[in-house]
């Protein structure tokens, strides 16, 4: 706890909150001017709720790891600010401590974000008056897992890029590269690939069929499901452990070295 507080009292005067707000504002005013845009222009078969959900979910997927990187990449530089990662340790504190500390700090950071994101699109749903459909129950709650455990993946690869990389620009860069391939894996039949990058988790067990949803919503008024949509979000949590630990072994294996 008493890292967990230093590491909050680091960032202050830094505009790290103000970052985060900021990015979690725009995504959410971007996702409720499509809400807006489907219940106001656009074709009646449209007008579902679970689009709009998506919609969401895949803007998080596109541009939440280069949030999350900035996010870390300031969290970490702090530490190189007047030697303080220095005096830590000389005073005891390890670095996977501040691992750990860092990763509670950005991971909630970007769950709340995150969540703001898709309670904002929730609320537009019902606001707007846009249809309830099977699907969008069914891929509620695999989404809110599926965020969570993402969040958690992309938080601690930034943070361990950030660490173990001086140039904070490739933690960004891969983070922006990263974002972007991974979320035009599904349009290209290779979502799977997705399991193998903490940015494509979000992919990789979206728990909306993207491309049979092409085919099925014109018949069904409905977007088409993945088999097993929990399954997938459970699984994607498990991976996020594993990104997690490698990360961890990353951190510690610089520190061990210096």
């Amino acid at each position: 706890m008493s890292t967990l507080l230093l590491e909050v009292r680091k960032i202050r005067r830094k505009h790290y909150w103000l970052m985060a707000a900021g990015a979690s504002v725009l995504l959410v005013l971007w996702s409720s001017g499509l809400a807006a845009t489907r219940a106001g222009r656009g074709p009646d078969s449209a007008k579902v709720a679970v689009m709009n959900l998506h919609e969401a979910f895949q803007l998080i997927t596109l541009f939440g790891p280069v949030v999350v990187a900035i996010l870390a990449s300031r969290l970490v530089t702090v530490d190189t600010e007047a030697r303080m990662g220095q005096m830590m340790t000389a005073l005891g504190q390890h670095a996977t401590t501040r691992f750990w500390g860092k990763l509670v700090v950005v991971g909630l950071t970007v769950v709340l974000a995150e969540g703001a994101v898709i309670g904002f699109a929730v609320v537009n749903a019902s606001v707007m008056g846009l249809s309830v459909t099977p699907s969008y129950h069914a891929s509620l709650g695999p989404v809110v897992l599926l965020l969570l455990g993402s969040a958690i993946a992309v938080s601690a690869t930034q943070i361990a890029l950030s660490t173990c990389v001086s140039r904070q620009a490739v933690g960004v860069v891969a983070a922006c590269l990263g974002g972007l391939t991974c979320s035009a894996l599904p349009y290209l039949r290779l979502g799977y690939l997705g399991w193998f990058t903490p940015w494509g988790l979000g992919a990789a067990a979206d728990p909306v069929d993207t491309l049979a949803s092409q085919t099925t919503f014109p018949l069904t008024g409905d977007m088409a499901m993945s088999p097993h949509p929990w399954l997938t979000a459970s699984l994607a949590l498990l991976t996020a452990a594993a990104w997690t630990a490698v990360a961890y072994l990353a951190v510690a294996r610089k520190a061990n070295r210096r």
